[in-house]
């Protein structure tokens, strides 16, 4: 059945170039938009932002707080059956 594999295959081939193509046109029209959206407006001021940080040491040790630990029941597979 070569025949019928090779019909398989051109039919593959040829949706996933419908979907490259479809996929290009969106691409191209979503470009054309934002371009079109984007052309008469000025362009945002540029804000300058400086960032910096420095290692201080540990001067005092942090307080301990007790953790709460709490056991909950889960409902047996008896009472789940019901």
């Amino acid at each position: 059945m070569p025949g019928r594999g090779a019909a398989v295959l051109a039919c593959g081939v040829t949706n996933a170039a419908k979907l490259l193509v479809a996929s290009l046109a969106f691409t191209g029209a979503y470009a054309g938009v934002s371009a079109h959206d984007s052309a008469g407006t000025a362009p945002a001021p540029v804000t300058t932002v400086t960032l910096s940080a420095r290692e201080l040491p540990v001067t005092e040790p942090l307080p301990e707080r007790p953790v709460a630990v709490s056991r909950s029941t889960a409902p047996s597979r008896a009472s789940v059956a019901r």
